[in-house]
């Protein structure tokens, strides 16, 4: 049935290179793997519109969340290579790489990079009730006072970011998981967790109107839309340096000139007035890249990820981002994916 299935995806590739100046002849689909509502799927359904826009055909938006993008990117990576499928990608799919060694897809052999779309840095964000007014001084009371303070999450990327903070600081403090960034502002504002570790677009409006403070950007430089804040390095913690990112991958196989037919729409896309004054507003940055280059960045991105476990290992710091590379390792993720698909087991939530 494999020998099967990979000569029924070279026909629909070769059907696809045939036709390549027809193309494309008939609707698009656009896997997302997040809920309706996210900011990941803001982004896919503003590249969406523009597609259908520009190509005078629909791109429609296919939600496929759960198992921490795995369920959707499986999906997509088994797709026939015909042009009409793609995936809203993310740093999950570097991440998973590095959780996950038993991932349903490979993502160097199944996927095609297309372009990188967009990217954002992580903030250090604290409830203003806490008697912090800088990064060091949040690092300093941890210290001063263990176990009395925690952070919120509410995504797998999120709680890696934060054990990232924890290592980089040498600080032991709980994660408090939840569903949704809605609700973990909601508890954050409340009082009910210390800080959070990160995108802007969670709580762009709450900081604005002072009710959360801002200690630092974890990127090597300043944030353009809050330029007063000062980097993770010049606040006193280098090397701590998260961003997330997004880009659009096809199935394996897909073309070249499909998929250099993608790029150059999505750059083009990219350059527009109201597109980058749309990502703006929900805190992204526009990030085009040529295939090659995004596929260079993203092999970066999980040999990043994979050093930061390994030196946790070999250290002892950052216990816990070593237990969650180590947890995965030993259970396996299919088994999770199946019977847990919001991988509530693996993550707490």
């Amino acid at each position: 049935t494999l020998i099967a299935l990979a000569c029924l995806l070279t026909l629909a590739a070769q059907a696809a290179e045939r036709n390549i100046d027809r193309y494309p002849e008939k609707p698009i689909r656009f896997i997302v793997p997040f809920p309706p509502g996210a900011l990941n799927d803001y982004l896919g359904r503003l590249l969406a519109t523009k597609f259908t826009e520009n190509w005078n055909k629909q791109m429609v938006v296919d939600n496929r969340a759960g198992g921490s993008t795995i369920i959707g990117t499986e999906m997509a990576a088994k797709a026939a290579p015909d042009g009409y499928t793609l995936l809203l990608c993310s740093v999950a799919l570097a991440v998973n790489q590095t959780l996950f060694p038993k991932l349903p897809y490979n993502t160097d052999k199944d996927l095609a990079f297309v372009s990188m779309v967009a990217a954002t840095p992580y903030l250090v964000v604290v409830q203003p009730s806490l008697p912090v007014k800088s990064l060091q001084d949040l690092v300093a009371l941890a210290k001063a006072k263990p176990g009395s303070l925690n952070y919120a999450t509410a995504n797998a990327f999120a709680r890696l970011a934060g054990e990232l903070f924890n290592s980089a600081a040498g600080l032991k403090t709980a994660n408090v998981p939840y569903q949704g960034p809605v609700m973990a502002t909601t508890d954050l504002l409340a009082g009910r967790v210390q800080y959070m570790v990160e995108a802007p677009a969670v709580f762009r409006q709450e900081i604005q109107l002072g009710k959360l403070r801002a200690l630092a950007v974890a990127d090597t430089r300043r944030y353009a839309q809050l330029p007063q804040l000062p980097t993770t390095a010049e606040a006193g913690l280098p090397g701590f340096e998260v961003r997330t990112w997004f880009g659009v991958t096809a199935p394996a196989a897909t073309p070249a000139a499909v998929i250099a037919a993608w790029n150059s729409e999505i750059n083009q896309i990219l350059t527009m007035k109201d597109v980058r004054e749309s990502l703006a507003l929900q805190g992204l940055e526009s990030a085009g890249t040529t295939p090659q280059q995004f596929a260079d960045f993203a092999r970066d991105e999980r040999a990043e990820f994979l050093r930061s476990a390994r030196d946790d290992l070999r250290t002892g710091n950052g216990e816990a981002v070593a237990e969650l590379t180590l947890a995965a390792a030993r259970s396996g993720y299919l088994a999770d994916t199946v019977a847990d698909p919001e991988n509530r087991l693996m993550w707490g939530y």
